[in-house]
């Protein structure tokens, strides 16, 4: 029979790093707390713990960024697809087209989210399989943050 070591400290750190990414702590931040050395040590142990695992923390921080996510779009929406003015005293619509860099904004956010969901999840073979949902990259990059 094999034996596995499983260093439990290390594995509460990653864990309480990854508890404090979904309270929206910065991962500097995070490192201090947690006792990593530095912002991308503190952003490896997370990643570390989402690769190793499937737990219900991941999934939980998969929603609060999703909330974020559509914060963001909702701020955007309108103008990135255009909407349409009344005027209150013609009864008149004024057609307002879309504006570029907020359809940009929305695309990236878009984005965010398949990449978030594994929407755009890509093989060995590097084909993309609509719906494939993996657990590979949960939150931005250290120089990204």
């Amino acid at each position: 029979m094999s034996h596995v070591h499983i260093d439990m400290s290390a594995q509460l750190r990653r864990a309480r790093a990854l508890e404090l990414r979904i309270a929206g702590k910065q991962w500097k931040e995070i490192a201090q707390i947690v006792g990593y050395p530095s912002a991308s040590a503190a952003f490896k142990g997370a990643q570390a713990l989402l690769d190793d695992t499937v737990s219900p923390i991941v999934e939980d921080m998969r929603k609060v960024e999703d909330l974020r996510l559509d914060a963001m779009l909702s701020a955007v929406w309108d103008k990135a697809v255009g909407f349409t003015v009344i005027d209150e005293e013609s009864g008149a619509g004024v057609k307002i087209d879309p504006d570029l860099d907020y359809l940009a904004a929305a695309l990236r956010i878009s984005a965010r989210r398949a990449k978030l969901w594994g929407l755009d999840a890509k093989v060995d073979n590097g084909d993309f399989i609509p719906g494939q949902v993996l657990i590979r990259e949960i939150a931005a990059p250290v120089d990204q943050v």
